[in-house]
């Protein structure tokens, strides 16, 4: 299987929101050797860095929470599924193989995304 890497280019544009030769500085200090394969600590350390040389902050998406307030009918819909139990219950690691196999022709470049069942449904 051909591993696919990202182009490692030098941030030159002059008319980023960050300077590129700030980030570019940071990514070198950083020691990561390719940003497509860090670690969420690798990307947050590099990310709290930049914030501290630019006074710029940055919208954390990390680990999937950014900040913004939710939506209260997604509130209502958590509350509800941990009130079914939904903590307790684990889905299938590999995912549910019909779809797996069958979603990865409609997926550009055909990589594998385990998809996974819900055990709840909102009411």
């Amino acid at each position: 299987m051909k591993e696919i890497r990202p182009r490692q280019e030098k941030i030159t544009h002059s008319n980023t929101p960050i300077d590129g030769q700030i980030v570019s500085d940071k990514i070198a200090k950083s020691r990561i050797d390719n940003i497509g394969k860090a670690s969420i600590r690798e990307i947050k350390k590099l990310i709290d860095s930049i914030e501290a040389a630019t006074g710029q902050e940055f919208i954390r998406m990390e680990m999937g929470v950014p900040g913004l307030p939710p939506a209260q009918i997604g509130v209502e819909a958590e509350i509800a599924a941990l009130r079914q139990g939904v903590a307790a219950i684990y889905p299938d690691i590999f995912g549910i193989q019909p779809l797996n196999s069958d979603h990865t022709s409609h997926v550009p470049g055909k990589r594998h995304y385990p998809v996974y069942r819900s055990r709840f449904s909102s009411t």
